[in-house]
């Protein structure tokens, strides 16, 4: 996936994923991603989160929580 076929909002999801999961060695809540990312539901997160799955940037273990794996290029994302 291209840069540019990310939207902003999963961008931005992905940067805190990416930081969270540095600083902490776990990947966040979902209520901590929508807390951080100022997403106004959980539903928004979920559906942002499996667009990313989709893609190959993560990767989830249903109902299993703090269970997303950054996948593609570590889950970065290219600075170009």
């Amino acid at each position: 996936m291209k840069s540019k076929d990310r939207t902003d909002k999963t961008i931005t999801i992905l940067r805190y994923v990416e930081e969270f999961w540095a600083e902490h060695g776990y990947s966040p809540s979902l209520r901590e991603i929508q807390a951080a990312c100022g997403i106004s539901s959980l539903s928004v997160v979920k559906w942002n989160l499996g667009t990313l799955e989709r893609r190959g940037d993560i990767s989830r273990v249903p109902d299993i929580a703090r269970s997303i794996t950054l996948r593609r290029n570590g889950g970065r994302i290219p600075t170009e």
